[in-house]
């Protein structure tokens, strides 16, 4: 049974990258010593491209995702063996066990609203009013990128329904259909959860649908100009960085950390967690505070509430005894 389509992919990236870089190796020879190389090797710089020297950038970061998703699925296909009782696959799991890797640290970057209006800004400059409500509906929204734009998957089924391209059918979608007023309703992919957000409190959003033809406002809400159809998800990505630089965006900052500034925006600005967790269409409250980013705010109310304290009878300040 295939994956999930994420899943799948990171599959496929894991062993591709396994075998180009040590496809040959006879695993009953390999070490923990050499998947400790292997790890290293992966992880090196990327060559400066000419696009990047022209940008003055001098040297890239470590490939730790990379060499991370190769490591981890190593021990997907190491752990497989051990059931059907390899020994090498027993012998080579056992050392793996032994062993941790850096993986990619949590994000600690997020989209601002005032990046998002120099970037709404810098998108109808460049003509992809497209853009402008995609990044808008995912920071107001606090929504992922794929509930915005949606996914392109493998469908070569004759009777393929719904937008479909070059065997890919488009899914997880955002239409005009999940609008009826100023209410949009959808059901989010990764936890079932239904989600309401009244667009009347989203001036800025609000304003991106106006701009729509009447005519228009059928089917996706989101359109790569180019092609009339939803956007993939790199063409999606490269745009976003055409127009973050054009916008004084860092590159450092990603499309997808929209949803991580609306979470923070919310709570720093006095909202209930509860009410946040709902809203980003979570499950779980520790899964929306690993979206919220420490800022200089929540620090400073921190301080306050301390020093306030201090000041009140029977306060902080007091020896300890012991």
């Amino acid at each position: 049974m295939r994956a999930a389509p994420r899943t799948q992919s990171f599959y496929d990236y894991g062993l591709a990258l396994l075998d180009k870089n040590v496809g040959g190796s006879d695993v009953a020879d390999v070490t923990g010593p050499d998947v400790g190389r292997w790890y290293e090797k992966l992880k090196e710089l990327a060559p400066i491209t000419a696009a990047q020297k022209e940008r003055g950038v001098t040297e890239n970061p470590e490939r730790v995702r990379r060499a991370y998703a190769a490591i981890q699925m190593l021990r997907v296909v190491i752990n497989y063996g051990r059931p059907l009782k390899l020994r090498e696959c027993r012998d080579l799991g056992d050392a793996l066990s032994a062993m941790e890797f850096k993986g990619v640290q949590k994000r600690e970057t997020r989209i601002t609203h005032a990046q998002v209006c120099g970037f709404r800004k810098a998108a109808h400059d460049a003509g992809r009013p497209s853009m402008t409500l995609g990044i808008t509906l995912q920071f107001d929204l606090g929504m992922r990128q794929r509930g915005v734009i949606g996914e392109w998957l493998p469908d070569t089924s004759p009777g393929a329904e719904g937008i479909v391209n070059h065997g890919l059918r488009w899914s997880d979608d955002l239409t005009f259909s999940h609008i009826s007023g100023t209410v949009l309703r959808k059901r989010t992919s990764k936890t079932g959860k239904v989600v309401e957000h009244d667009l009347a409190q989203l001036p800025d959003t609000l304003a991106e649908l106006e701009r729509i033809h009447p005519l228009r406002r059928i089917g996706p809400l989101v359109l790569n100009e180019e092609t009339g159809l939803p956007y993939k998800r790199r063409v999606y990505a490269k745009w976003f960085r055409i127009i973050a630089r054009a916008a004084g965006i860092p590159d450092e900052v990603w499309s997808m950390d929209a949803r991580a500034g609306a979470v923070t925006e919310a709570l720093d600005a006095g909202a209930q967690p509860m009410d946040v967790m709902n809203a980003a269409g979570h499950t779980q409250l520790s899964t929306t505070q690993g979206y919220d980013r420490t800022t200089l705010k929540k620090t400073a109310r921190v301080a306050q509430l301390r020093g306030a304290s201090r000041k009140k009878p029977n306060g902080g300040g007091e020896i300890d005894p012991a």
